[in-house]
């Protein structure tokens, strides 16, 4: 959930996200965060340039550019649609 557009307004706002693939979810948020008045700066891990459905966008810092297959430390091994799933902690 954003943020009311008051908070925004006038404000750099970092977004952070692991992997930029297709683009579309970061590039939403900052075609949000600007449409408040913000100003967005991007930051991902892995960013796939070949997989972006945006070749004139990039994000403003990133770790690797890479089209390899990423798996994260806090995905499934089994998790073909990249949710983890929460289960209760029992003790």
């Amino acid at each position: 959930q954003f943020p009311d557009d008051h908070l925004l307004a006038g404000r750099k706002i970092l977004v952070i996200d692991n992997l930029w693939n297709m683009g579309r979810t970061i590039l939403a948020a900052k075609g949000r965060i600007e449409a408040a008045g913000g100003f967005p700066e991007l930051a991902v891990l892995h960013w796939k340039k070949q997989s972006s459905h945006f070749p004139d966008q990039a994000p403003d810092y990133y770790v690797e550019s890479t089209e390899d297959f990423i798996h994260y430390p806090w995905q499934r091994i089994d998790d073909s649609d990249y949710r983890v799933k929460a289960q209760p902690i029992l003790s």
